[in-house]
């Protein structure tokens, strides 16, 4: 039987680590924003990309982008087997890591959105990010209560824990398994800083060499 799992999150959290560590299982067939659906479901010819996301071939086909917090009804009603993978990172790394992440993304702001993300005000600063974020929690919160049987709440960290990813694929597949994990190593906000401080001691270092 066909099995369903999609992913969601505020972005900056671990998405994408999160659909390299699904594909990798065998039988999974797991793609990151691989479904053409923008935030706005009703501008979106969502029945025609559901349709063809669902038709892919495998023992288990997924998703996993932002956008899916909008498209939870449609999937986990029509497939009673699907599984919907919560993924949490603490909001102040969310709101650095939005902030820091390439130096367009400030103009992406301005513009009203990044890469189909709608920031909730054009206004380029953190606390235009955070009340962004705070409405994605809002969402968040509201489909727990809805699918609490079907929602699956995993932390960033978690994707270095062998034990907590195991349970995780379990559950997907819906049958016990001796998988072979690898854990995702996913930067923390203190490693990445520590790496940027690290390259500038460098630069200092050979400036003050040459």
């Amino acid at each position: 039987m066909k099995r369903f799992v999609i992913g969601y999150g505020t972005g900056r959290c671990g998405t994408k680590s999160l659909a390299q560590f699904l594909n990798k299982q065998e039988g999974f067939d797991v793609t990151h924003e691989g479904v053409a659906l923008g935030w706005y479901p009703l501008f979106t010819d969502s029945e025609k990309q559901l349709e063809a996301f669902a038709s892919r071939n495998s023992a288990v086909i997924g998703d996993i982008a932002f956008y899916w917090i909008h498209y939870l009804d449609r999937i986990l009603r029509k497939y009673k087997n699907a599984k919907a993978i919560n993924i949490v990172r603490d909001d102040d790394e969310v709101i650095e890591s939005f902030w820091s992440y390439k130096s367009e993304i400030r103009d992406k702001i301005n513009l009203g959105g990044f890469y189909g993300y709608p920031f909730d005000s054009e206004e380029c600063s953190k606390d235009a990010i955070a009340k962004t974020v705070k409405r994605y929690r809002f969402l968040e919160t509201e489909a727990k209560k809805f699918y609490p049987c079907s929602i699956i709440t995993l932390k960033t960290e978690d994707l270095n824990d062998r034990n907590k990813l195991h349970k995780l694929l379990n559950l997907i597949y819906g049958v016990e398994k001796d998988w072979d994990i690898t854990p995702v190593k996913v930067n923390t906000v203190e490693q990445v800083l520590a790496s940027k401080n690290a390259h500038k001691t460098e630069r200092l270092f050979n400036t003050r060499r040459s």
